[in-house]
């Protein structure tokens, strides 16, 4: 039941706006994802709220126009962990295996500039 970035998440943005300033982009497109624990619906908003978080990060801390971050929420589709994290029930060893479900994904649409 997270939106907040770690540490790392942030180094890794930090990293990505980096780059970015040497590519004409014309969008950065940022899709939030959460794990199958909970309902269908509240993984949805909160994927959204993950998104969210990311593009607030870019805007605020790196200067980024808010218009050119799009953001979407996909819930629990697309786990990168496949079937391999087997029970139904919450259970620790579970929401640890999960893990890699809960992330944000970042897309830009542009072009690189010759060196």
């Amino acid at each position: 039941d997270k939106a907040i970035l770690k540490p790392e998440g942030k180094e890794a943005l930090d990293i990505f706006a980096d780059k970015l300033s040497k590519i004409r982009y014309d969008l950065i497109i940022a899709v939030g994802y959460a794990d199958r624990i909970g309902s269908e619906e509240y993984n949805k908003r909160l994927s959204m709220r993950r998104a969210e978080a990311v593009k607030n990060y870019l805007v605020t801390t790196r200067g980024i126009s808010p218009d050119r971050i799009f953001t979407d929420g996909k819930g629990e589709a697309n786990p990168v962990t496949g079937d391999t994290c087997v029970g139904g029930k919450a259970t620790k060893a579970l929401i640890n295996c999960l893990a890699p479900d809960r992330r944000v994904e970042i897309e830009v649409a542009g072009t690189q500039e010759g060196n």
